[in-house]
Protein backbone atom coordinates (compact mmCIF):
# COMPACT_ATOMS: atom_id res chain seq x y z
CA UNK A 1 0.00 0.00 0.00
CA UNK A 2 1.46 3.30 -0.66
CA UNK A 3 -0.49 7.08 0.29
CA UNK A 4 2.11 9.51 -1.11
CA UNK A 5 1.38 13.15 -1.87
CA UNK A 6 3.33 14.13 -4.81
CA UNK A 7 2.04 18.10 -4.52
CA UNK A 8 -0.43 19.63 -2.04
CA UNK A 9 -0.11 23.67 -1.37
CA UNK A 10 -2.60 26.76 -3.04
CA UNK A 11 -0.39 26.07 -5.85
CA UNK A 12 -0.92 22.60 -6.84
CA UNK A 13 -2.24 19.29 -5.15
CA UNK A 14 -2.08 15.88 -6.38
CA UNK A 15 -2.17 12.19 -4.60
CA UNK A 16 -0.94 8.75 -5.03
CA UNK A 17 -2.53 6.07 -3.86
CA UNK A 18 -2.19 2.31 -4.82
CA UNK A 19 -3.10 -0.90 -3.54
CA UNK A 20 -2.27 -4.63 -4.86
CA UNK A 21 -2.39 -3.63 -8.92
CA UNK A 22 -4.52 -0.24 -8.81
CA UNK A 23 -2.91 3.21 -8.55
CA UNK A 24 -5.11 6.15 -8.41
CA UNK A 25 -4.36 9.61 -8.40
CA UNK A 26 -6.85 12.52 -6.92
CA UNK A 27 -6.79 15.43 -8.42
CA UNK A 28 -4.07 16.89 -10.63
CA UNK A 29 -3.38 20.21 -10.23
CA UNK A 30 0.35 20.15 -10.82
CA UNK A 31 2.07 20.07 -14.50
CA UNK A 32 2.40 16.95 -16.78
CA UNK A 33 6.42 17.39 -16.12
CA UNK A 34 5.84 17.39 -12.46
CA UNK A 35 4.08 14.70 -12.27
CA UNK A 36 5.97 12.46 -14.96
CA UNK A 37 8.99 13.24 -12.40
CA UNK A 38 7.53 12.85 -9.24
CA UNK A 39 5.65 9.54 -10.14
CA UNK A 40 9.10 8.42 -11.06
CA UNK A 41 11.05 9.05 -7.98
CA UNK A 42 8.25 6.17 -6.53
CA UNK A 43 8.88 4.03 -9.32
CA UNK A 44 5.67 4.94 -11.46
CA UNK A 45 5.01 6.13 -14.41
CA UNK A 46 1.61 7.73 -16.22
CA UNK A 47 1.14 4.22 -17.64
CA UNK A 48 0.60 2.47 -14.12
CA UNK A 49 -2.55 4.93 -13.54
CA UNK A 50 -5.82 3.51 -13.48
CA UNK A 51 -7.92 6.21 -12.26
CA UNK A 52 -8.12 9.38 -11.35
CA UNK A 53 -10.43 11.48 -8.82
CA UNK A 54 -10.82 14.94 -8.75
CA UNK A 55 -12.28 16.85 -5.87
CA UNK A 56 -13.42 20.20 -7.74
CA UNK A 57 -13.25 22.20 -10.53
CA UNK A 58 -10.92 24.60 -9.14
CA UNK A 59 -7.52 24.77 -11.27
CA UNK A 60 -5.02 23.91 -8.26
CA UNK A 61 -6.91 20.76 -8.69
CA UNK A 62 -7.24 20.29 -12.62
CA UNK A 63 -5.00 22.40 -14.51
CA UNK A 64 -3.10 19.05 -15.14
CA UNK A 65 -5.64 17.14 -16.42
CA UNK A 66 -5.52 18.31 -20.48
CA UNK A 67 -1.94 16.55 -20.81
CA UNK A 68 -2.38 13.71 -18.56
CA UNK A 69 -5.90 12.87 -20.32
CA UNK A 70 -3.89 13.03 -24.02
CA UNK A 71 -1.31 10.44 -22.66
CA UNK A 72 -2.98 8.43 -20.55
CA UNK A 73 -5.81 5.51 -20.60
CA UNK A 74 -7.31 6.14 -17.36
CA UNK A 75 -10.41 6.42 -16.03
CA UNK A 76 -11.38 9.95 -14.72
CA UNK A 77 -14.08 9.71 -12.02
CA UNK A 78 -15.59 13.33 -11.02
CA UNK A 79 -19.01 14.84 -10.40
CA UNK A 80 -20.77 15.26 -13.63
CA UNK A 81 -21.33 19.00 -13.18
CA UNK A 82 -18.16 19.43 -11.66
CA UNK A 83 -16.04 17.69 -14.77
CA UNK A 84 -18.34 20.06 -17.61
CA UNK A 85 -17.37 23.00 -15.53
CA UNK A 86 -13.82 21.91 -16.09
CA UNK A 87 -14.16 21.32 -19.28
CA UNK A 88 -15.57 25.28 -19.84
CA UNK A 89 -12.70 26.76 -18.36
CA UNK A 90 -10.23 24.96 -20.62
CA UNK A 91 -12.37 25.50 -23.56
CA UNK A 92 -11.58 29.38 -23.27
CA UNK A 93 -7.51 28.73 -23.31
CA UNK A 94 -5.44 26.83 -25.77
CA UNK A 95 -5.79 24.15 -23.19
CA UNK A 96 -8.20 21.85 -25.23
CA UNK A 97 -9.69 18.83 -23.08
CA UNK A 98 -11.95 16.21 -25.13
CA UNK A 99 -13.25 14.41 -22.72
CA UNK A 100 -14.11 10.91 -24.11
CA UNK A 101 -17.34 9.71 -22.02
CA UNK A 102 -16.35 6.18 -21.98
CA UNK A 103 -13.83 7.04 -19.13
CA UNK A 104 -15.94 8.71 -17.53
CA UNK A 105 -17.19 7.96 -13.64
CA UNK A 106 -19.77 10.23 -12.52
CA UNK A 107 -19.88 9.19 -8.63
CA UNK A 108 -22.39 11.57 -7.36
CA UNK A 109 -25.85 13.10 -8.79
CA UNK A 110 -27.19 14.45 -5.57
CA UNK A 111 -25.85 17.44 -4.23
CA UNK A 112 -27.42 17.44 -0.86
CA UNK A 113 -25.85 14.15 0.75
CA UNK A 114 -23.17 11.72 0.01
CA UNK A 115 -25.21 8.78 -1.70
CA UNK A 116 -22.98 6.60 0.95
CA UNK A 117 -22.75 4.01 -2.35
CA UNK A 118 -18.84 2.28 -2.21
CA UNK A 119 -17.08 2.35 -5.74
CA UNK A 120 -15.16 -0.51 -6.56
CA UNK A 121 -12.48 0.71 -8.46
CA UNK A 122 -10.74 -2.69 -9.26
CA UNK A 123 -8.80 -3.32 -5.82
CA UNK A 124 -9.82 -0.53 -3.95
CA UNK A 125 -13.12 0.73 -2.91
CA UNK A 126 -13.96 4.66 -2.48
CA UNK A 127 -16.42 6.60 -0.92
CA UNK A 128 -17.29 10.36 -1.88
CA UNK A 129 -18.71 12.63 0.46
CA UNK A 130 -19.52 16.12 -0.16
CA UNK A 131 -17.90 19.32 1.90
CA UNK A 132 -18.31 22.69 2.13
CA UNK A 133 -16.72 24.82 -0.37
CA UNK A 134 -17.85 27.98 -2.48
CA UNK A 135 -17.58 25.75 -5.48
CA UNK A 136 -19.05 21.47 -5.76
CA UNK A 137 -16.66 19.48 -3.74
CA UNK A 138 -16.22 16.35 -2.41
CA UNK A 139 -13.72 14.30 0.37
CA UNK A 140 -13.03 10.88 -0.58
CA UNK A 141 -12.23 7.98 1.78
CA UNK A 142 -10.78 5.02 0.06
CA UNK A 143 -11.02 1.07 1.73
CA UNK A 144 -7.48 -0.84 1.00
CA UNK A 145 -8.06 -4.22 2.37
CA UNK A 146 -8.24 -3.85 6.05
CA UNK A 147 -6.99 0.04 6.13
CA UNK A 148 -9.17 3.08 5.50
CA UNK A 149 -7.69 6.59 4.32
CA UNK A 150 -9.24 9.90 3.70
CA UNK A 151 -8.46 12.81 1.96
CA UNK A 152 -10.21 15.73 3.07
CA UNK A 153 -9.08 19.58 1.30
CA UNK A 154 -10.91 22.53 0.33
CA UNK A 155 -13.38 22.78 2.92
CA UNK A 156 -14.37 25.99 4.84
CA UNK A 157 -15.85 24.10 7.99
CA UNK A 158 -16.81 20.88 9.06
CA UNK A 159 -19.88 19.21 10.73
CA UNK A 160 -21.45 16.11 12.15
CA UNK A 161 -21.71 14.36 8.94
CA UNK A 162 -18.05 14.86 8.21
CA UNK A 163 -16.85 13.64 11.45
CA UNK A 164 -19.20 10.96 11.42
CA UNK A 165 -17.99 9.67 8.39
CA UNK A 166 -14.29 10.12 9.04
CA UNK A 167 -14.37 8.32 12.54
CA UNK A 168 -12.92 4.74 11.04
CA UNK A 169 -10.27 6.04 8.70
CA UNK A 170 -6.58 5.27 9.64
CA UNK A 171 -4.78 7.60 7.68
CA UNK A 172 -5.84 11.06 6.24
CA UNK A 173 -4.62 14.20 4.65
CA UNK A 174 -6.15 16.84 6.44
CA UNK A 175 -6.26 20.59 5.35
CA UNK A 176 -4.63 23.17 7.45
CA UNK A 177 -4.75 26.15 5.53
CA UNK A 178 -3.94 29.28 6.99
CA UNK A 179 -3.26 30.59 10.18
CA UNK A 180 -5.64 33.38 11.00
CA UNK A 181 -3.43 36.30 12.15
CA UNK A 182 -1.23 36.19 9.21
CA UNK A 183 -4.03 35.91 7.29
CA UNK A 184 -5.78 39.04 8.59
CA UNK A 185 -1.88 40.59 8.31
CA UNK A 186 -1.17 39.02 4.33
CA UNK A 187 -0.71 41.92 1.69
CA UNK A 188 -0.92 39.60 -0.90
CA UNK A 189 -4.68 39.28 -0.65
CA UNK A 190 -7.89 41.38 -0.86
CA UNK A 191 -10.24 41.85 1.54
CA UNK A 192 -12.97 39.93 -0.17
CA UNK A 193 -10.27 36.99 -0.76
CA UNK A 194 -9.44 36.93 2.84
CA UNK A 195 -13.09 36.66 3.74
CA UNK A 196 -14.01 33.95 1.31
CA UNK A 197 -10.68 31.87 2.77
CA UNK A 198 -11.91 32.97 6.24
CA UNK A 199 -16.08 31.55 5.44
CA UNK A 200 -17.80 28.45 5.95
CA UNK A 201 -17.15 27.83 2.11
CA UNK A 202 -13.36 28.71 2.06
CA UNK A 203 -10.63 26.81 4.02
CA UNK A 204 -9.96 24.82 7.23
CA UNK A 205 -7.52 26.99 9.43
CA UNK A 206 -4.96 25.74 11.64
CA UNK A 207 -7.13 26.21 14.56
CA UNK A 208 -9.97 24.39 13.03
CA UNK A 209 -8.27 22.01 11.98
CA UNK A 210 -6.83 21.20 15.31
CA UNK A 211 -10.53 20.96 17.06
CA UNK A 212 -11.09 18.37 13.97
CA UNK A 213 -8.44 16.35 14.56
CA UNK A 214 -9.51 16.06 18.38
CA UNK A 215 -13.04 15.16 17.60
CA UNK A 216 -11.46 12.35 15.54
CA UNK A 217 -8.99 10.76 17.87
CA UNK A 218 -9.71 7.30 19.00
CA UNK A 219 -7.34 4.14 18.53
CA UNK A 220 -7.86 3.58 14.39
CA UNK A 221 -6.94 7.23 13.52
CA UNK A 222 -2.69 6.16 13.10
CA UNK A 223 -1.84 9.45 10.93
CA UNK A 224 -2.53 12.53 10.15
CA UNK A 225 -0.78 14.62 7.42
CA UNK A 226 -1.56 18.37 7.62
CA UNK A 227 -2.15 19.34 4.08
CA UNK A 228 -2.78 22.74 1.53
CA UNK A 229 -0.91 24.50 3.66
CA UNK A 230 -1.09 28.21 2.26
CA UNK A 231 2.62 30.05 0.89
CA UNK A 232 1.01 33.26 1.88
CA UNK A 233 -0.58 32.19 5.30
CA UNK A 234 0.90 29.67 6.84
CA UNK A 235 4.04 27.36 6.68
CA UNK A 236 4.68 24.10 7.22
CA UNK A 237 6.38 24.54 10.03
CA UNK A 238 3.88 26.53 11.84
CA UNK A 239 1.53 25.03 11.13
CA UNK A 240 2.56 21.43 12.46
CA UNK A 241 3.79 23.87 15.51
CA UNK A 242 0.95 25.29 16.06
CA UNK A 243 -1.37 21.82 15.72
CA UNK A 244 0.56 19.93 18.20
CA UNK A 245 0.49 22.47 20.50
CA UNK A 246 -3.22 23.12 20.34
CA UNK A 247 -3.82 19.26 20.47
CA UNK A 248 -1.71 18.97 23.63
CA UNK A 249 -3.14 22.15 25.11
CA UNK A 250 -6.87 21.00 24.67
CA UNK A 251 -6.94 17.25 24.91
CA UNK A 252 -7.00 15.86 28.23
CA UNK A 253 -6.70 12.28 27.47
CA UNK A 254 -3.45 10.07 27.99
CA UNK A 255 -4.16 7.65 24.85
CA UNK A 256 -1.37 8.54 22.28
CA UNK A 257 -2.14 10.38 19.69
CA UNK A 258 -1.56 9.61 15.81
CA UNK A 259 1.79 10.72 13.90
CA UNK A 260 1.01 14.15 12.73
CA UNK A 261 3.23 16.38 10.50
CA UNK A 262 3.00 18.24 7.39
CA UNK A 263 2.99 17.73 3.59
CA UNK A 264 5.70 19.18 1.42
CA UNK A 265 3.93 22.03 -0.82
CA UNK A 266 5.78 20.79 -3.88
CA UNK A 267 7.77 17.75 -3.00
CA UNK A 268 6.60 13.90 -2.03
CA UNK A 269 5.48 13.52 1.21
CA UNK A 270 5.39 10.04 1.90
CA UNK A 271 2.50 9.35 4.12
CA UNK A 272 2.48 5.83 4.26
CA UNK A 273 4.60 3.19 2.03
CA UNK A 274 4.74 -0.13 2.94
Amino acid sequence: MKFISLSSSSEGNCIFVSYLNTNILIDLGISFKNLVDNLSKIGHTIDDIDFVLITHEHSDHTKGLPMFYKYSKAVLISQKHTLLSIKNQFDKTDKVFPIDLCRVIYPLNGMNESSGEIINLKDIKVIPFFCSHDVPCVFYKFILGNKKIAIVTDLGTYDEYTIRNLLDVNYMMLECNYDTEKLISCSNYTYDLKKRIMSDKGHLSNTQCAELIIKLLNDNLKIVALSHISKNSNDEEFAYNYTINYIKNNYKDNKTLPKIFSTHRKEITEIFND
